[in-house]
């Protein structure tokens, strides 16, 4: 079975080495291919703008040159950002390495004079070495790999039998000095694999294809392999794309689909069931999101019924919001809500993505609304907004900086105003004096602008103002959850919260958290709340509006004589209503039996906040070498979950419905306790 399966990756182009080498599908069909650079190398038909070859994901311009827009970038930065693949171009666009962030491998790439690739060196937990001989005819004639201590020979020998390319495989493997060889059989046609051989076995291959002449799917073996691509002339044509569930493997699994053609499968988690119901995919062309409606359903799942219903949104970074209130941030298709802060005054949305360091934000925030579209504002961007008391706030980088290191600086001319650091203008806050109020707007930096003229209006508090006695403000209103929330520090250790200027009743909880040199508050209501900005920055002269942290939940950690108590939604929790599992390394995980939530904290915890964790579950390893999987989102069931191990590698399997799971660093999760799965 191993070997049929990478015979379907030689079927759909040996993405396994890349360069700007020489290719020929049809007369050298096992040559190792690198970087494609035009959709002729695959000898695809028509005008292709879409192609998934096994994980590589390939994208083309309207005369079939290759475009990077996707996962595989030449851009390094936004490759390690996206974990994706980094490819690294010399001036004759052959690839000199490429670095998989996912995976954490490099791949280094030597070439002959004649464009063949020579060798390839793998840097990573499994580093390998292979080198390629070639005939006069450029095909492939030996390939030697040596891992560890093993060391694999492949003999090729070639043959012409009408249309036909008939290949003679000799392989010889030795390992710790034992040597073991076999002996096999490729047939090709117009560099579509037609027959593989070895020994008794012999696999046909057939295939189908659309009216342009590309292949569809590949049929061998009783199985049936789809290939996914679409065209330029469908893009912007969103009516005529779908969605429907196909039974596959006895399951039924939605796949995104033109007219009667697979385009893409609807990637989901089981924790979405019934609750983030919508798939979305987003096509990098146009810059679109199709929304596969009301997809994850447990009956659409089960009968695999459905609709097939699907809108299209111009965007990119979108918020989702289920019917839960539980939100995701998704950008380009992929779910990075695990690394986010945000902040929320008035209908201002901001959100820093800690991953790829952007910052984004959404004007006209509304509540409730599913689908919001966020604007890409790039990195080291500074917001900015005053209040009612031209009272200034700082945003950058997910957190509200305070005044050290910067000064506010002269009014100019044109109503700007200058923001200095270390006794240099480095920000313009343009119509600082025309400015609404509580709206944010983005800073501009000074380096390169020209053409300010000063004046020496201050018009603007710079120094600290006096203090006043806010410690005797009275309570006047209640909390309303529709309404922002504000805070004042009295003292390091107390704080007073507001909305619409009045002072409200006490929360239900709050914990101040040192965290690092910084003060953090952290507030429940019936929403859970962060203060973004530090306390010991903060001044009782103003009022700092807390964000709201939706989908997120805090549970409050004390620790007393070895026993712990915890609150949760202002209420203590009973031991009758959690799970707790204290690992044999750092952490503890603590699990709801509500809603089977679960959170991770430090076992050295004394005093803390920890909100819910957004894994599939966690690998507990306790001290008396047994190990248990806590799922979220399900009843903990340690009899159904078996750690296997296959080959060098360890999984986590579900013995009842098979799910799989990958545990890439299994020593080190021993010595850690713990082990997240995502």
């Amino acid at each position: 079975m191993k070997a049929i399966i990478s015979i379907l990756l030689i079927l759909f182009i040996r993405i396994n080495g890349f360069a700007q080498q020489y290719i020929d599908m049809v007369n050298a069909p096992l040559n190792p291919i690198g970087y494609i650079e035009n959709r002729n190398q695959l000898n695809l038909k028509g005008d292709v703008a879409y192609l998934q070859l096994g994980n590589e994901y390939l994208n083309f311009d309207i005369h079939g040159n290759r475009i990077f827009l996707f996962y595989n970038l030449l851009d390094k930065e936004k490759a390690r950002q996206t974990k994706s693949t980094y490819l690294k171009l010399d001036d004759q666009k052959k690839l000199v390495y490429r670095e998989n962030f996912f995976f954490d491998t490099k791949t280094f790439y030597f070439y002959n004079s004649n464009g063949t690739i020579s060798k390839t060196e793998i840097q990573g937990k499994y580093p390998a070495v292979t080198t390629f001989s070639y005939d006069i005819k450029k095909r492939l004639t030996k390939k030697t790999e040596i891992k560890d201590n093993k060391t694999i020979l492949t003999e090729f020998t070639y043959s012409i039998i009408g249309n036909d390319i008939s290949i003679q495989a000799n392989e010889t493997t030795t390992e710790n000095n034992q040597r073991k060889s076999r002996t096999f059989e490729y047939t090709y046609r117009n560099g579509l694999l037609m027959k593989y051989k070895e020994d008794q076995l012999e696999e046909l291959y057939s295939y189908t294809f659309d009216t342009k002449g590309n292949v569809l799917t590949i049929a061998f073996g009783g199985s049936l392999v789809d290939r996914y691509f679409y065209y330029h002339s469908e893009l912007k044509q969103w009516d005529a794309w779908s969605w429907k569930y196909i039974k596959k493997s006895n399951y039924w699994s939605p796949f995104l689909t033109v007219g009667n053609r697979i385009v893409n499968p609807l990637n989901f988690s089981s924790k979405d069931v019934d609750n983030f119901t919508d798939v979305l995919f987003f096509e990098p062309i146009t810059s679109t999101t199709l929304v596969a409606e009301n997809v994850v359903t447990s009956s659409g799942l089960s009968t695999g019924v459905s609709d097939g219903k699907l809108s299209a949104l111009k965007g990119k970074n979108l918020m989702y919001s289920s019917v839960d209130k539980n939100i995701k941030f998704i950008v380009e298709g992929t779910n990075m809500t695990s690394n986010i802060k945000q902040a929320y005054v008035g209908k201002m949305y901001l959100i820093y993505n800690a991953d790829n360091s952007l910052t984004y934000w959404c004007k006209d925030f509304e509540k409730g609304k599913k689908f919001t579209v966020f604007e890409d504002l790039g990195n080291n961007v500074l917001l900015w907004l005053k209040n009612e008391k031209n009272d200034l706030y700082l945003w950058q980088n997910g957190s509200y900086i305070g005044a050290s290191g910067h000064t506010l600086g002269e009014t100019l001319d044109d109503g700007s105003k200058l923001i200095y650091k270390d006794q240099k203008p480095v920000w313009i806050l343009e119509n600082f004096k025309a400015a609404a109020q509580n709206i944010f707007y983005q800073a501009i930096p000074y380096e390169n602008q020209k053409g300010f003229k000063n004046n020496t209006n201050k018009g603007f508090n710079t120094v600290d103002p006096v203090l006043n006695n806010f410690e005797k403000d009275q309570i006047t209103g209640s909390y309303n959850e529709n309404e922002t929330l504000y805070v004042r520090k009295i003292k390091d250790t107390t704080v007073y919260y507001y909305q619409n200027g009045k002072r409200i009743n006490q929360p239900l909880n709050y914990s101040i958290v040192k965290e690092g040199q910084s003060l953090r508050l952290y507030t429940t209501y019936t929403k859970d709340y962060y203060s973004a900005y530090a306390l010991n920055d903060m001044s009782p002269e103003k009022l700092y509006p807390l964000t709201d942290r939706a989908g997120v939940f805090y549970l409050y950690v004390n620790k007393n004589n070895e026993h712990y108590t915890f609150q949760y939604r202002g209420k203590k929790l009973l031991p009758t209503q959690y799970e707790l599992y204290v690992s044999k390394g750092d952490y503890t995980v603590l699990k709801l039996k509500s809603d089977n939530s679960i959170y991770l904290f430090k076992s050295n915890l004394i005093k803390g906040v920890t909100s819910n964790s957004q894994a599939k579950g966690v690998l507990v390893h306790f001290t008396d070498n047994r190990s248990i999987f806590v799922e979220k989102g399900a009843p903990t069931q340690p009899t159904y979950w078996k750690i296997n191990k296959e080959s060098d590698q360890y999984y986590l399997v579900n013995s009842l419905d098979n799910r799989k799971f990958t545990i890439s660093d299994f020593d080190k999760s021993i010595n850690w306790g713990i082990y997240t799965i995502h």
